[in-house]
């Protein structure tokens, strides 16, 4: 007898996993979820778990694979890119200000055609170009805050609130989830290796670091999970 915990976006329930909504399995890219088996928990791959017979069956054991991530915790965040270079957002900025101005320019003066000539062609333009000022605004948002995303001190701050929150004694799992989501854009567990990719929000490229101290421990669980399955 098992039950899923999986996190939606809607979900309503306490988080119960530090890993929600950011695990994804290697094989398919799809969701890992917290499974309950009885008096053990796993992360199995939602498709996997559903019987879907898309890839091999994979758990892996939650309290080591949290275990584990603490215990290097230090390490991976000293090794984390710290960032990209904002040059092309910075240009993207510039142009997106430029058009801006030109827009508001073009407002203005379409509006005052609207009321000195009352014409109706003048007041259909004006909604036109409002709507695509508002466009141009809302990719000017966007922009600057991807660029603050990726800007040296927003990411130790992200870095520095993960450390926090999952070295608490005791650990709040939804506080360090949190974290991990504002951090992290995704996580890719690796079981038979041992490892785990991280993508980061600020930056391209993955990291790659421990999942599991021990190979031996994953493979027994491993077996006594494929035989509840099978029952």
């Amino acid at each position: 007898m098992s039950t899923t915990e999986a996190r939606g976006r809607n979900a309503t329930g306490p988080v119960r996993s530090i890993f929600a909504g950011l695990m994804k399995c290697q094989h398919c890219d799809g969701t890992v979820t917290r499974v309950n088996k009885g008096d053990h928990v796993y992360l199995v791959c939602s498709a996997a778990h559903a019987k879907a017979g898309t890839h091999p069956y994979e758990s892996v054991p939650y309290d080591q694979a949290v275990s584990t991530f603490k215990a290097n915790l230090r390490k991976t965040l000293d090794t984390a890119p710290r960032g990209n270079d904002t040059a092309d957002i910075d240009a993207e900025i510039e142009q997106l200000k430029v058009e801006i101005d030109a827009g508001e320019d073009a407002v203005n003066e379409l509006l005052e055609m609207a009321i000195s000539d009352k014409s109706t062609t003048a007041r259909d333009r004006l909604l036109q170009y409002e709507q695509e000022l508002e466009a141009v605004r809302d990719d000017l948002r966007s922009a600057v805050e991807r660029r603050e995303m990726l800007t040296g001190a927003n990411v130790e701050k992200r870095l520095a609130a993960v450390e926090q929150a999952l070295s608490a004694e005791p650990m709040n799992t939804e506080e360090a989830n949190k974290a991990l989501r504002g951090a992290v854009s995704k996580m890719v567990m690796r079981p038979q290796e041992g490892r785990l990719n991280i993508r980061w929000h600020h930056a391209e490229q993955i990291q790659e670091t421990v999942f599991l101290t021990s190979r031996f421990d994953w493979d027994a669980n491993q077996m006594e999970d494929e035989k509840q399955e099978q029952q």
